[in-house]
């Protein structure tokens, strides 16, 4: 099981592979959303050599809803990065299995819609496909994502297993036309991480919200941790992507160490645990107790 993080900057990938790290997380401001550090091509290139001489390897994050306007920039991007020998590209649009099929680079594509890949399909289908891995949906309990690794033999298997994950993706300057509606005097709202939203029914809980040039991104009002489920879930993992948006730099790299220390872990879990949850290993959406 590879464990995947975000990288800040070229500086720190030293100290991320000393902590456990085995796959950076690459971004780009032009096609990734709620970036933490953008890397131009030339940047790309030069990192994933350095993590090649490491023994460790590079993913590029696109992680945009794409749209028609885009599509000549975005191909000319992959016509570019075709060369930096990735190790994979984490996708959340199927439109780039296209685009990546046109540089016959669809064999990188791991595919990361965030509520789409759900059962054993999904994975037939992307084996099919050609691509090289997809991320379980973030909503799909612990039973269920261990019945879907059971038939994913064929094809690389990953959950996004640590951090904040997003609960809510739109287009539209939510923040921006909220503050318009209000008559409030906002200032400095792209990319900023100091908003929240605060729902009517839910007062005691707050969900970030991040507005960029793509949208606007609501997230869950805890992190996740998997602590206790990542050891039942690695035998059938490739990848365990850990999260850094709303993270300082001291508590990923204790988050990363953790996983690899059951000391570490009660460490972690006495400085952090208030912040944190188990997400919905243990709980279906949208299903009452009834239900069950």
């Amino acid at each position: 099981m590879n464990i995947v993080v975000t990288l800040k900057n070229i500086l720190e990938m030293p100290h991320l592979a000393s902590l456990g790290a085995d796959v950076f997380l690459l971004q780009t401001e032009h096609f990734t959303r709620n970036v933490t550090a953008s890397f131009s091509v030339d940047e790309i290139v030069q990192i994933t050599q350095k993590s090649h001489e490491m023994g460790k390897k590079t993913y590029l994050l696109v992680n945009i809803m794409i749209h028609e306007d885009m599509l000549i920039d975005l191909d000319h991007f992959i016509s570019e990065v075709q060369f930096a020998n990735l190790d994979g590209i984490v996708c959340f649009d199927f439109t780039m299995f296209s685009l990546l099929k046109k540089y016959d680079m669809e064999r990188l594509m791991i595919f990361q819609p965030g509520t789409f890949n759900t059962n054993c399909y999904d994975a037939w289908f992307a084996k099919k496909q050609g691509m090289k891995g997809l991320t379980v949906s973030k909503e799909v309990t612990l039973e269920e994502i261990l019945e879907i690794a059971d038939c994913t033999q064929d094809i690389e298997f990953s959950i996004v297993g640590h951090g904040y994950l997003e609960m809510f993706f739109s287009r539209r300057p939510l923040i921006t036309n909220y503050g318009l509606f209000k008559g409030l005097n906002l200032k400095s709202v792209a990319n900023s991480h100091h908003y929240f939203l605060q729902e009517e029914m839910r007062k005691e809980e707050f969900f970030p919200v991040i507005e960029d040039s793509f949208g606007t991104t609501i997230f869950r009002s805890k992190k996740l941790l998997s602590f206790q489920e990542v050891g039942v879930i690695a035998p059938f993992l490739s990848d365990f992507f850990i999260e850094r948006i709303f993270v300082s730099d001291e508590e990923y790299y204790e988050s990363i160490k953790a996983y690899f220390d059951f000391k570490l872990q009660e460490a972690f879990l006495s400085k952090y645990q208030s912040a944190y949850d188990s997400g919905f290993y243990y709980r279906r959406i949208g299903r009452s107790k009834e239900a069950e």
